[in-house]
C-alpha cells in the first residue's frame, strides 16, 4: 500500500496538535517537505527535509523530522507517543540513521534528549545560535 504525503502530514499534525508538541514549527516542515522538500542552505547545500512515522506492528507510535545534507543529518524533531517510550525506539532510530551518513546532530534543551544523547555517543558541541538550545553531534 503506498503512503502519500499528506496522509503522512495529517499524522504528523494530528500527533503534534493532539501531545502540543511544537505544532506550528511543525508545521512550517511540513509544508516545505510537502513541496519538493528540498532548499538551500546559507552554504548554499541543498537541504533535503525527510518526515518518517514510527510505525511498529501496525501501530503508530510517533514521528521524526530530519534535514540531511552532505552526509549530515540534523534530527529536528522526534516525537514518541508517551505509552511507547522507553522501549527502545529512540536508539533503534538514531542506530538507523547512523548507518546512512557520517555525522548526525541533535539540538535539544529536554533533559531527557540530553540524556540520551550522552548514552548514545553524542558529544556536546555547543549552545546553538538561539541561546535556548544544546548542540550534540555524533561523527562516524
Amino acid at each position: 500500500m503506498q503512503v502519500y504525503k499528506k496522509d503522512v502530514a495529517d499524522i504528523v499534525m494530528a500527533i503534534s496538535n493532539k501531545y502540543d508538541f511544537y505544532t506550528q514549527d511543525i508545521l512550517v516542515y511540513l509544508n516545505c517537505w510537502m513541496g519538493n522538500g528540498i532548499i538551500v542552505n546559507n552554504k548554499d547545500e541543498p537541504v533535503r527535509t525527510q518526515v518518517k512515522i514510527i510505525k511498529i506492528e501496525d501501530i503508530i507510535r510517533g514521528f521524526f523530522i530530519t534535514d540531511s545534507y552532505d552526509k549530515k543529518i540534523l534530527l529536528k524533531y522526534i516525537f514518541i507517543i508517551p505509552e511507547y517510550r522507553r522501549e527502545g525506539i529512540f536508539t533503534a532510530i538514531i542506530d538507523d540513521l547512523k548507518g546512512q551518513c557520517e555525522e548526525i546532530s541533535i539540538d535539544t534543551c529536554e533533559k531527557p534528549m540530553i540524556h540520551a544523547c550522552n548514552k548514545l555517543d553524542f558529544k556536546f558541541l555547543r549552545t546553538c545560535d538561539t541561546g535556548k538550545e544544546l548542540c550534540f553531534v555524533w561523527k562516524k
